[in-house]
């Protein structure tokens, strides 16, 4: 399920969706979160700004 957002001033235009979770569906994704940031702590700081590296390397090819 989504819930819509509109601006009522410009004729109620659809300015963004979101999904809609039940309390449990947000306690899950609360825990996925944490033992993904635990993870990424874990990871060091030498091979966590070489994954970051990467990735920018990866956005500036996409705008090329």
């Amino acid at each position: 399920m989504k819930i819509t957002s509109t601006n009522p001033s410009n004729n109620y235009q659809v300015i963004g969706e979101v999904e809609f979770s039940t309390p449990q569906e947000v306690k899950d994704k609360v825990a996925t979160a944490h033992n993904a940031s635990k993870m990424w702590r874990e990871l060091g700081v030498t091979k966590r700004s070489e994954l970051v590296r990467e990735l920018a390397d990866l956005f500036d090819k996409e705008r090329t």
